[in-house]
């Protein structure tokens, strides 16, 4: 009787990340092919067959010098793979979710989790209007970005208005970001948010 050997495609933009990853899964007996995204070239006819499971490992946020469209590349490719059918974990849905701060805040009001109320922007003008609404102090974000990138405090109107005058409001990569309300921890500890499935 021949035993399947699970074959699973694994879609990443550093090696060193995913070394362990790779170990435990051939430990496992699953056979795992890394795929550099810098160095991906795909056809769309025959994407993705031969493998069991398609696994995107690449930061939904540019990482330090790497170009921005390696995201936008990622973000092609898992959808391709679905629209053929095939299963990836992180797929489409999460990487533009992770991408996107709109869609994260969007996302934990419908889970009911406490989170900065925010106000999406398309251009550094808008960011007055929605921190008046919001009230002060807030702080302006990139809607695409992680690290902390891009994240300023404004403690008043006058201190905002003079940041869009001078340009700094930094709305990153696409052009678009988030006015948040300013909350202050409870514990003084900052918390992440790990979705699985339908669990967090």
């Amino acid at each position: 009787m021949t035993t399947h050997v699970m074959r699973i495609a694994l879609l990443h933009e550093h090696p060193a990340w995913s070394i362990d990853l790779i170990q435990r899964a051939h430990e496992r007996g699953i056979d795992v092919t890394p795929f550099d995204i810098g160095e991906f070239d795909f056809s769309i006819a025959g994407l993705g067959d031969g493998f069991d499971l398609w696994v995107n490992r690449v930061n939904a946020m540019p990482s330090a010098g790497r170009p921005s469209s390696i995201v936008a590349a990622a973000g092609h490719i898992v959808s391709a793979l679905e629209l053929r059918g095939h299963r990836v974990v992180n797929g489409s849905t999460t990487h533009r979710i992770g991408g996107s701060k709109i869609a994260q805040a969007a996302m934990f009001t419908q889970l009911g989790l406490g989170s900065p109320a925010t106000i999406g922007i398309y251009q550094p003008a808008d960011a007055l209007a929605a921190a008046g609404a919001l009230g002060f102090p807030v702080l302006t974000k990139p809607n695409v970005g992680g690290s902390g990138s891009g994240i300023v405090r404004h403690d008043s109107s006058v201190e905002l208005a003079q940041a869009i005058q001078a340009g700094t409001v930094d709305l990153g990569i696409d052009g678009t970001g988030v006015v948040q309300r300013i909350i202050e921890s409870a514990d003084g500890l900052i918390h992440r948010v790990e979705m699985l499935g339908s669990s967090f």
